[in-house]
């Protein structure tokens, strides 16, 4: 079925010849006049330019990240907000909906958590890094190159509590072999089928060989439904196919904000160094001679007298200089009343860019009060949290539920994992809360939301960092419990900030 623009009629029911054109206007931003005169924006027309343009963008960043305190901290700041001491799942499964008892959900709960809590600290191929320690990685990664690429193969150890393990791998060892750029199917690296669905990748084995394809391992995407690559970016453009980095808008800023650093300090040491600059009398003839037979050692190379040119000063030295002779003391005066709300104008440009508001970006709090200090983070946990749900989709819980299939098959997991419907197994991943600005006043708030049933316990005791699930939780309050009863202790209610004797205070 074709959809075609609709025709106007006139009162006798003839077709109306209208053109839309006949209603456009110029777009001023459009012209070549002006400021706009010589903005002509260059075009890429093949995947191998703009393959090259995001390996340049990389290799920017990683220089940029290893000399730069600024941008390395912008990706410490993500990933550690983001992913923290990391995060676990919560599960809100329908007993409806999937036919089961309470008590038999509530078990297999508690099997789903801790068979994923067994797994973690085995998640690593290489048995160094925890499931917390990869999440951290991969946000890392996803904030300086744009991507992530993680493989996941199945390891035979009767040391391990299951076979799944994850190695992560460097953006850039994924690309196209130099013998395959003229391949229609393979984009950057990527591999795609006639529905442009990715289904392999191409990774380079070492760096010192060539880029061959016999150089190269060939992944593919998955074997049956079980993935055996996780390669996640964030889109910015339709039919992209890799990720660009989220420091590329700002690279110039960090840059050109670095060298700025560097000349502004090298100025107040040179001049800490060099109390003074002396100035001589001698005619441009005679000077013009004096500097034409010095040496590298400061003497002549005739056998004329001692001229000194250059002299290195101990900070705090005088020199007393011959007659003639007229000292010009260098000022120390940088940097100047500008130079930290220029500094501050840059940082707030890579603020904005990143959409994370200054203050928190930088950790720079000075003269904020409660109410600003909450908004600014307010605005920035919408990032950071949009991050957390992307990473737990993308990656958390695809291996989630490979692992509760692998504990299926090894009788770790009461309930069939090919019978029940993939939802079955879908969880919340809850890490590190935002940080609580005032402890009392957040604390009620939970307390608030759970009696007016908008938040369960589970949520808050995850939300608070608590890496165990609820029943659990339970368990050790009611140990607890006890053990303060057959001490003869009785437990401490909850006194509100209005309630407290603050009598006895110094």
């Amino acid at each position: 079925m074709i959809i075609k623009s609709p025709v106007l009629y006139d009162s006798k029911g003839a077709p109306i010849t209208s053109s839309s054109s006949f209603y456009q206007y110029r777009k001023p931003n459009a012209r070549h006049a002006g400021a706009l005169q010589n903005w002509v924006p260059q075009r890429l027309f093949n995947d191998t330019d703009a393959a090259r343009e995001r390996e340049t963008i990389s290799a920017r960043v990683i220089d940029i990240c290893n000399a730069d305190p600024n941008a390395n901290g912008v990706i410490e700041a993500f990933a550690s907000t983001v992913i923290g001491t990391g995060l676990n799942p919560n599960y809100t499964i329908d007993s409806k909906k999937s036919g089961l008892s309470k008590e038999k959900i509530d078990l297999i709960k508690k099997q789903m958590f801790d068979n994923f809590k067994e797994w973690q600290y085995f998640s690593d191929m290489q048995g160094q890094k925890t499931f917390a320690q990869i999440l951290f990685l991969l946000e890392k990664s996803l904030v300086k190159y744009g991507e992530y690429f993680v493989l996941l193969p199945m390891i035979d150890d009767d040391e391990r509590p299951f076979s799944l393990a994850c190695q992560v791998i460097h953006p850039m060892r994924v690309k196209t072999p130099a013998d395959k750029i003229h391949d229609e199917k393979i984009r950057d690296g990527v591999e795609f089928n006639a529905k442009y669905q990715p289904i392999a990748y191409w990774v380079k084995k070492n760096g010192d060989y060539d880029d061959s394809s016999k150089n190269f391992h060939r992944i593919t995407r998955k074997s049956g439904h079980r993935y055996k690559v996780i390669h996640y970016f964030n889109p910015d453009d339709p039919e992209q196919v890799r990720g660009i980095s989220m420091l590329s808008p700002m690279l110039k800023l960090f840059r050109d904000f670095a060298d700025y650093l560097d000349a502004e300090l090298m100025s107040n040491v040179v001049t800490a160094a060099f109390s003074m600059f002396i100035e001589t009398n001698a005619d441009p003839y005679t000077q013009a001679q004096n500097l034409a037979t010095i040496t590298d050692n400061g003497f002549k190379s005739d056998n004329s007298s001692y001229e000194q040119r250059y002299q290195e000063m101990v900070p705090g030295q005088i020199m007393y200089g011959s007659p003639g002779e007229k000292p010009h003391p260098i000022s120390a005066s940088r940097p100047g009343g500008t130079f930290d709300p220029f500094t501050r104008i840059i940082k707030k440009a890579i603020a904005q860019g990143l959409g994370i508001p200054f203050p928190v970006l930088y950790r720079d709090f000075d003269g904020m009060n409660y109410a600003s200090y909450r908004s600014a983070m307010l605005e920035a946990w919408r990032v950071f949290k949009r991050h957390r749900e992307d990473i737990g989709t993308a990656f958390c819980q695809p291996v989630h539920d490979m692992i509760q299939e692998e504990a299926f098959l090894r009788d770790k997991l009461d309930v069939n994992y090919y019978e029940m419907p993939k939802s079955f197994f879908n969880a919340k991943w809850i890490g590190p809360p935002k940080g609580q600005i005032e402890p009392i006043k957040e604390l009620q708030a939970d307390i608030i939301a759970i009696q007016n049933n908008l938040k369960t316990r589970s949520q808050v005791i995850t939300e608070q960092g608590g890496s165990d699930n609820f029943e659990s939780i339970v368990e050790k309050i009611k140990e607890e419990q006890e053990l303060l009863k057959n001490f003869g202790l009785d437990e401490q209610p909850f006194v509100k900030e209005d309630e407290r004797d603050d009598s006895n205070e110094f």
